[in-house]
């Protein structure tokens, strides 16, 4: 069943004081493969960044060079279809 999923490393950012195109075009560089809203547990909005888990420190590296604190980091299986 493994090969159903691939894990991919989360990175959850505050959007407030962000540039959500700026961002994505930065962090493409370190191994961004998507950058999708989501929210909180209270509902609050949030960016979310997913890499390859291979590929998640440098992408943690990048997000941190620009000065941009994480809300939290992770990682989560995602279906490889649907």
């Amino acid at each position: 069943m493994a090969f159903m999923f691939n894990r991919m490393g989360l990175i959850r950012l505050k959007p407030e004081g962000v540039d959500r195109d700026d961002l994505e075009l930065e962090m493409i560089d370190f191994g961004l493969e998507d950058l999708v809203d989501g929210e909180d547990d209270n509902g609050n909005p949030l960016l979310v960044l997913r890499c390859a888990f291979n590929d998640f420190g440098t992408l943690q590296g990048g997000v941190e060079a620009q000065g941009i604190e994480s809300v939290s980091t992770g990682s989560e299986f995602v279906p490889t279809t649907f």
